[in-house]
């Protein structure tokens, strides 16, 4: 919906009131319209949770991430990109939290189903990588997050360019994780 869309780029330039008022708003039309089971409600879940994510409030992001995945899985089965990013998305938040084991459990099991499914898409699984290599770096395994971190934010930077907030994000990973060694 439109109110989707406008609550999506406001939260990307970082106005999060009023991505917070359309997405909110997204939320409700969705809800109405469909119910709390249905695509387009999870679909603005996450965005919801985007938002929760951009605001460093990974803790309040993972319920409605919770939610989505468990929507996405009934409506679509065990792999579907909005399912995968999803998830990739519940990673991230698990290892901002403290859990950086359970965010590697999950986001292995989303990368072994996509690598089952030839039309994966490539910038979730490099955004999972990158995802992976933070939480290693969390658990001290440097020899592994490197690697992994480096990778995924040079394959988001040419698949996507260096403006994009995803090569942003992966970039982030990476100098956090040179910083602290």
């Amino acid at each position: 919906t439109q109110a989707s869309s406008l609550g999506r780029v406001h939260a990307q330039l970082g106005d999060f009131e009023p991505a917070e008022k359309y997405i909110q708003l997204a939320l409700q039309t969705a809800r109405d319209m469909y119910g709390t089971d249905h695509q387009y409600y999870a679909y603005n879940l996450v965005n919801l949770a985007r938002l929760r994510q951009l605001q460093g409030k990974h803790a309040d992001a993972l319920p409605e991430l919770e939610q989505a995945t468990a929507i996405y899985r009934a409506t679509y089965g065990p792999y579907h990109r909005f399912l995968a990013a999803a998830e990739v998305g519940q990673s991230e938040s698990l290892t901002e939290v403290g859990r950086p084991e359970e965010a590697i459990i999950l986001v292995n099991a989303v990368l072994e189903r996509m690598y089952a499914d030839p039309e994966y898409e490539r910038h979730i699984e490099a955004v999972a990588r990158s995802v992976k290599g933070r939480a290693l770096g969390l658990l001290g395994r440097d020899d592994e997050a490197l690697p992994l971190l480096t990778k995924s934010h040079d394959d988001l930077l040419e698949m996507l360019g260096d403006h994009h907030q995803l090569t942003q994000q992966a970039a982030h990973r990476l100098n956090v994780f040179v910083d602290t060694q």
